[in-house]
C-alpha cells in the first residue's frame, strides 16, 4: 500500500481516546474488524480518496477527526468523545462518514473532501446518511463566498446537494443565495427560519442563481414547517432569475402543473410517476425552457397538451424511457410540434433506443428546421445505439448548422467516453466552419479572434479552425489555395 495516502497505526501509537474507541468498536462483530490508519499525505482527487480506502480502514485525517465507510455502531456510544460532531458525503452511492471530537474539527475535514477534484459523477450529496435521533446535524458554518468559490473551482459541473442533515441558519441561507457565481446546488435539508432569508435574497438577485434542484421531498413531521420542499414551491412561484430541476414526487397531486407556470428561466421536470396526469386540460407554459423527463410512459393527455402549449419554447426537451417509447400517435406530435415552433434554439430528446421507431424521420425534422442551433440527445442506458450514431454522423458531416452534444445518465463513464469520441470531430469542424463564415473583409479578423476566444491554444481546435481556413492562410502568404475536394470523407468510421 506504499502509493495509498494513509498508513497502517501499530496500536502502541494509539492514545488514550483512540485505544478507548477501539475497544468500543471491537464489541459489535463487523466493527471489530476495522484497523486504524493515520494520514500520510492529503488525497489528490475523489477517486486517490476511495481507490484503497475499504470497508473495515478508520482512518485518522487528524488526532480529533477521523473518516470511515460505515456509520459507528450502537457500541460507540453518542455521548462518545467522537460522536460530537459528524456529517456523510455521498460520492454517488460511495459513502464517506466523518466523525470528530468538535464541529469545527468535522467542517476542516468536509471543507478537503468537498474540494477534491472529482471527474466522476453528476452530485455529491452531504447529509444524506442522518437519522435525527441519534445523529447530530451536519455543522454548516463553513459555508460561504470562499468556500463555494474553492468548490466550483474544482468541481464546475458537480452539482452540491444539501441533504436532509443539513440545517441553513438565516445567514449560510443568505450567503448561499446571494453568491455571485452561478451555482450547481440540491436542497432536501432544513432551514432556520423556513428558508425566508434564502427565498427574500434569491428574490433580489439580478444575474442568474444558476441551477436549484429538488428531487426528493422530506417525510419526517419535524420537517413540515421548515423543508425545503415548501421552499422550493415558493421558489418557483416567485423567483425569476433561475433554472431549476425537480421530481413530481415533492409536490401533491394538486400541484403536478405547477412547474409548468414557474417564473424561473428554465425548468427541467421528472415524471416518476404517471398519477395526477389523467385528466388534463389545455396548459400554458411560463418558461422559455422546460424539459420533461419521463421516468414511466408518457401520458397520453398530458404529452398532447404539452406539445400543444409548446409553440413559444425557446428550448424544449422530452427524455422518454428507454422501454417504454412513445405510441405512434405521440411520435406524430412530437415531430409536429418540432416542424411547428420556429422559435425553438435549443431541443432535448431521448433516450436514444426510446426513438429508434421514427429516428430517420426525427433526424430530417430536425436538420431541415429553420432555427434550431443546439440538439442535446441523452443516452439513459449503458450501451451504445450503434446504428443511431452511424446515420447520425451522416448528418453532422453534411451539415454544419446545428451543434450535436450527447447527454448520458446512467451510463458508465466508458460509454459516455466512447459516444463523445464519435461526435467531437465533427463539432469541433462543423465549428470551425460556422465561425468563420464571415464576407472575405471581415474574415481574417474573424479567424484571429477565434484562434484566441474559441481555441485558446488547444490542439484539435486549431487544427480544425486552420483546416477550416485553408484557402484564407494561403491567401495571406500569397500561395495558391488547395483544391478543395467537396464533402469530407468519414468512410473510415464506418
Amino acid at each position: 500500500m506504499s502509493s495509498s495516502w494513509f498508513q497502517w497505526m501499530p496500536p502502541e501509537a494509539l492514545d488514550d481516546d483512540q485505544s478507548t474507541l477501539m475497544t468500543q468498536l471491537a464489541a459489535t462483530k463487523w466493527s471489530s474488524k476495522i484497523q486504524f490508519y493515520r494520514k500520510l499525505r492529503s488525497p489528490r482527487s475523489v477517486e486517490d480518496l476511495l481507490k484503497f480506502t475499504k470497508a473495515n480502514h478508520l482512518v485518522w485525517m487528524k488526532s480529533d477527526s477521523f473518516i470511515v465507510l460505515k456509520k459507528l455502531p450502537k457500541s460507540v456510544p453518542f455521548f462518545s468523545k467522537f460522536r460530537k460532531a459528524g456529517a456523510s458525503i455521498d460520492f454517488e452511492q460511495k459513502t464517506v462518514h466523518v466523525y470528530g471530537t468538535s464541529e469545527k474539527a468535522v467542517m476542516k475535514t468536509l471543507i478537503r473532501l468537498l474540494c477534491l477534484e472529482d471527474g466522476r459523477v453528476a452530485e455529491v450529496r452531504l447529509g444524506d446518511h442522518f437519522s435525527p435521533a441519534v445523529d447530530p446535524l451536519v455543522p454548516t458554518k463553513f459555508l460561504g463566498p470562499g468556500f463555494l468559490q474553492k468548490y466550483i473551482e474544482a468541481n464546475p459541473q458537480r452539482r452540491l446537494v444539501f441533504g436532509r442533515g443539513c440545517y441553513l441558519s438565516k445567514n449560510q441561507s443568505m450567503r448561499l443565495a446571494s453568491h455571485p457565481n452561478p451555482l450547481n446546488v440540491g436542497i432536501e435539508c432544513l432551514f432556520e427560519d423556513g428558508g425566508r432569508a434564502f427565498l427574500d435574497t434569491l428574490s433580489q438577485r439580478t444575474t442568474s442563481f444558476g441551477t436549484l434542484a429538488s428531487h426528493s421531498p422530506c417525510f419526517d413531521s419535524s420537517y413540515d414547517n421548515y423543508s425545503s420542499t415548501k421552499v422550493f414551491l415558493e421558489v418557483m412561484s416567485h423567483v425569476s432569475n433561475i433554472s431549476l430541476e425537480l421530481s413530481k414526487c415533492i409536490m401533491d397531486h394538486s400541484r403536478v402543473l405547477l412547474p409548468l407556470s414557474a417564473k424561473a428561466q428554465r425548468v427541467e421536470y421528472r415524471i416518476c410517476c404517471v398519477s395526477g396526469f389523467d385528466s388534463i386540460g389545455a396548459l400554458t407554459i411560463s418558461p422559455e425552457a422546460v424539459v420533461v423527463i419521463f421516468d414511466d410512459h408518457a401520458p397520453a393527455p398530458f404529452h398532447t397538451e404539452f406539445l400543444r402549449a409548446s409553440g413559444n419554447l425557446r428550448e424544449m426537451g422530452l427524455i422518454y424511457d428507454a422501454s417504454r417509447p412513445p405510441s405512434e400517435a405521440q411520435r406524430s406530435e412530437l415531430l409536429s410540434a418540432i416542424s411547428s415552433n420556429q422559435n425553438l434554439h435549443r431541443l432535448e430528446l431521448g433516450c436514444f433506443f426510446a426513438l429508434e421507431d421514427f429516428w430517420h424521420e426525427l433526424l430530417e425534422t430536425i436538420w431541415s428546421h429553420g432555427s434550431l442551433r443546439r440538439v442535446v440527445f441523452w443516452l439513459r442506458e449503458d450501451s451504445i445505439p450503434l446504428y443511431q450514431m452511424e446515420t447520425l454522423l451522416v448528418y453532422l458531416d453534411k451539415y454544419d448548422h446545428i451543434d450535436l452534444i450527447i447527454k448520458c445518465r446512467n451510463a458508465s463513464r466508458d460509454v459516455e467516453n466512447m459516444m463523445n469520441d464519435f461526435i467531437e470531430p465533427f463539432r469541433l469542424e462543423n465549428r470551425a466552419r460556422v465561425l468563420t463564415r464571415e464576407p472575405d473583409p471581415t474574415r481574417p479578423a474573424v479567424v484571429g479572434a477565434a484562434l484566441v476566444d474559441w481555441a485558446g491554444g488547444e490542439f484539435d481546435k486549431t487544427y480544425h479552425l486552420l483546416s477550416a481556413n485553408t484557402d484564407l492562410l494561403c491567401s495571406l502568404i500569397d500561395l495558391p489555395a488547395p483544391q478543395r475536394r467537396g464533402k469530407r470523407q468519414r468512410d473510415e468510421l464506418y
